[in-house]
């Protein structure tokens, strides 16, 4: 009885996320973009080319949002929410990559997202909103995780860096949080 209430709990969980991070506060920076486009930058925006790559940048971000969502309940035996968080490590792909790739595909997600409305506005809020996740993942979560993981994760943290993922090799990304 109990193991079918966590299972509940993390379906529900999962979802009320997926409504949040993915409709919700989408949806928050689509229609609020009127409201908080005080430069009027709108002439500007259009003529610029790039937000169109910047929309696709936007659109992996989800699928990879989506896919470590998905590893974290299937794999993971958790949800990506702190209440009941995954019981075991992962480490194959896309974590092999980058140790936080959850948080790079809602990073890019959101930052596309600004691209194809065209708010330089909410671009301004989504990097505040950036730069203040990754303090916590970096300081606080990744402690909760060597408490939990012990050795396997601080392993695991040596290898692999902490955003860009290590595609090309391994020096480039150094400006990037090891």
């Amino acid at each position: 009885m109990a193991k079918r209430f966590m299972t509940f709990l993390r379906i529900l969980i999962v979802l009320g996320g997926v409504y949040l991070f993915i409709i919700y506060l989408p949806g928050l920076l689509i229609n609020g973009y009127s409201s908080i486009d005080i430069l009027n930058v709108d002439e500007l925006i259009s003529r610029f080319k790039g937000w169109g790559l910047l929309s696709v940048f936007g659109l992996f971000g989800l699928i990879l949002y989506i896919w470590t969502v998905f590893l974290q309940v299937i794999k993971g035996f958790g949800t990506p929410i702190p209440l009941v968080p995954p019981k075991k490590l992962l480490v194959g792909a896309p974590y092999s990559y980058c140790r936080n790739p959850m948080v790079l595909g809602a990073i890019m997600f959101y930052f596309g997202l600004c691209a194809f409305i065209g708010s330089w506005e909410a671009f301004s809020i989504v990097a505040v909103m950036a730069v203040i996740l990754l303090a916590y993942v970096k300081f606080w979560e990744e402690a909760e995780l060597e408490a939990r993981f012990g050795q396997a994760y601080t392993e695991y943290k040596n290898n692999t860096p902490f955003l860009v993922p290590r595609i090309f090799g391994r020096r480039w990304y150094f400006l990037f949080l090891r």
